[in-house]
């Protein structure tokens, strides 16, 4: 892989692989809805859930920095944004609908509960306070990702870290109470300001893990020399080691290796799953985050609910219990729920192109389904593309 001459890493992976799945980050994301799931299990999970609460949240921003520098095409700010409202916002909405829905059906809840989770929802599921707990993660993703466009345009590279860097500091260091640990802003934009931090650090490493992992034959030797220190640490933060605990402890050192160690985890992580890139279950749960994110409070109720018309009961007794229960619940989302959603989502958001954003594209020159900017002919005039183009002003009227 050749850098051109003006061109920063960065762009040079986005003209090689922006059109192509990368399967290890793919594998990444499987491992982080495993870790999302089981960190709901509470204690019963054993050792699982503290250590997947140092690491999982942060995981899924990192790699969505990484899809951030796959995907960058110059767009501008506003087809970016109205993508975003699209792609995330939309699917927030549908997915918080329904588990108010099945919330009411399966709790009972009277019109004030309600008419309180209606008010969250629009509120953003502000973190810890939804009923459908997963659900402030877009909102927050939104929110970062918003910040980073705006960002982007204006900053370099360096100005960017530093920038995310010093949100960071501010919201766990200066904040009292510190934002990451007492969320209570609209659309979770506290939490978004701890974590654009590491968003910044995926969009801005992942040319660099591509390239090492692309030829990973050549970079072996330091690959396995890191990996190993990282397998080690996590051992002994998964065992809740006396020394480290000490550590962690600490007013300023300790501070200071929390928001450091989820580097070394995600670094483990993005190893073993370039090992497991090929396995095919492991790609298709990747692909599917999103909607397993959204689901995960429906599908919990769900078979808790069918289970309990059978007379049965569902008890996390033990790590085993929790693993395997997490395991049949991203299964029923992958078989079941998955499909039925695409397929609602794509009915929805088919439509809003049309509907909502028509004033977002100038529709001579960017086709609005596809987003794909159409090619100027030699007299100034663009092509149509590959949609209708043709009675785009017809379907506007209607």
């Amino acid at each position: 892989m050749k850098i051109r001459k003006g061109e920063n890493m960065v762009e040079t992976v986005n003209r090689h692989v922006s059109k192509t799945r990368i399967q290890w980050l793919d594998v990444m994301k499987c491992f982080g809805i495993l870790a999302i799931y089981l960190g709901h299990f509470g204690p019963e999970s054993g050792y699982s859930h503290d250590f997947v609460f140092t690491h999982h949240v942060t995981l899924f921003f990192f790699v969505s920095g990484c899809t951030e520098a796959l995907s960058r095409n110059n767009k501008q700010i506003r087809i970016y944004l109205a993508q975003k409202v699209k792609n995330i916002l939309v699917p927030y909405f549908l997915f918080a609908l329904l588990s108010i829905i099945v919330y009411e059906l399966s709790e009972n809840a009277p019109a004030a509960g309600i008419r309180k989770e209606l008010i969250r929802m629009i509120k953003g599921a502000v973190r810890n306070q939804f009923c459908a707990g997963a659900l402030w993660f877009l909102t927050c993703l939104f929110v970062v990702q918003v910040i980073f466009i705006l960002l982007n345009s204006i900053c370099p590279k360096w100005a960017l870290l530093l920038v995310s860097g010093i949100l960071a500091y501010f919201s766990f260091f200066v904040m009292v109470p510190p934002l990451i640990t007492n969320p209570r802003w609209f659309y979770n934009v506290d939490s978004a300001l701890y974590y654009f931090f590491y968003y910044v650090l995926g969009y801005l490493l992942f040319p660099y893990m591509e390239k090492i992992f692309r030829d990973i034959r050549k970079y072996k030797i330091p690959v396995a020399l890191t990996s190993i220190m990282c397998l080690i640490y996590a051992a002994l933060l998964f065992f809740r080691n006396g020394h480290l605990t000490e550590w962690l402890l600490r007013p300023v050192w300790g501070s200071i290796l929390y928001n450091v160690q989820p580097l070394l985890i995600i670094w483990l992580y993005a190893v073993v799953s370039r090992w497991l890139q090929d396995v095919r279950i492991f790609n298709e749960i990747g692909k599917n985050t999103l909607y397993l994110c959204g689901s995960e409070y429906l599908a919990t109720t769900g078979i808790n609910t069918a289970l309990q018309s059978l007379g049965l009961t569902v008890q996390i007794i033990s790590p085993m219990t929790a693993y395997i229960y997490s395991a049949i619940l991203i299964w029923v989302g992958i078989r079941v729920l998955v499909p039925l959603e695409k397929k609602l989502f794509h009915a929805v958001t088919g439509k809003l192109p049309l509907l909502f954003f028509p004033h977002f594209y100038d529709i001579n020159k960017v086709d609005i389904y596809t987003e794909i900017p159409r090619k100027e002919r030699t007299d100034g005039t663009y092509d149509e593309g590959k949609s209708y183009a043709a009675d785009t002003d017809k379907r506007i009227k209607k």
